[in-house]
């Protein structure tokens, strides 16, 4: 398959925003259009803007039979970013579109946040920076970790 000649629309406006992930998708397909609205399009702008394409990657614009009924030309989309909720896996599989999505992409960032918000908790950053806000000083500086033991469930 020549990639050169496929006609690929990217949605999601992080990603159209980001150089370098637009250098990466025209290297291989240079026949990329990318959604340089700023913002997710409405549902008739998507259809409109998907419209003879061979493949799409989008974020969460939602794509379910209706969209694919005027999208003949689409053979995969590709899913940026976290979760399939906004897909309808089904009406892909019907259409013959396959799809593609790496899961868990986001696991060390989760880890990551989980520690954060475990550590804010302890100290208490979370409730004093509230009052800190509103012009109150509280010295509840929660506990240290020294000595403890840590579980994640």
């Amino acid at each position: 398959m020549n990639t050169k000649r496929l006609q690929i629309a990217v949605t999601p406006p992080v990603f159209c925003k980001s150089k370098a992930l637009r250098e990466e998708v025209t290297r291989y397909f240079p026949n990329t259009v990318f959604n340089d609205k700023n913002r997710y399009l409405t549902p008739p702008e998507l259809i409109a803007f998907l419209q003879g394409k061979d493949g799409a990657i989008i974020g969460r614009d939602i794509i379910g039979l209706s969209e694919l009924e005027s999208l003949s030309n689409l053979r995969i989309i590709s899913k940026y970013g976290v979760g399939l909720d906004n897909v309808d896996e089904e009406a892909l599989f019907k259409k013959k579109i396959a799809l593609g999505w790496t899961p868990g992409v986001n696991k060390r960032s989760v880890a990551e946040l989980t520690l954060c918000f475990m550590l804010g908790l302890f100290h208490n950053v979370f409730s004093t920076g509230i009052h800190l806000k509103n012009g109150q000083w509280r010295k509840e500086g929660g506990k240290e970790l020294s000595g403890k033991k840590i579980g994640i469930i």
